[in-house]
């Protein structure tokens, strides 16, 4: 990752921003109800994303980044509650309904 491909994804709200196999880049961002492991190719840094992955706190989306990226990426991040990557279906949702 180049600093100028870090400046923008930066700016772009994105924080622990690191560089992952494939020419990829993954960090973690805020929204509205939860906190998200998300990433994608850097030829896209500037346009969005293709992999998130969703978590109820910060604490737990920081926990799953270090513990991935220890980890080497292999596989996807442990304890999410949806995953919104492409193609993916949501499959943990917060409520089960009876």
């Amino acid at each position: 990752m180049t600093p100028e491909q870090k400046q923008i994804l930066e700016n772009s709200g994105y924080s622990m921003i690191l560089d992952r196999p494939g020419d990829k880049w993954i960090g973690l961002t805020r929204f509205m109800f939860t906190w998200a492991v998300i990433g994608g190719p850097l030829r896209d840094a500037a346009t969005g994303y293709s992999d998130r992955w969703c978590y109820k706190s910060y604490s737990e989306a920081f926990t799953a980044l270090v513990t991935w990226a220890a980890n080497g990426f292999e596989g996807e991040p442990i304890g999410w509650i949806a995953n919104k990557s492409a193609g993916a279906k949501f499959e943990h949702p917060w409520e089960e309904t009876a």
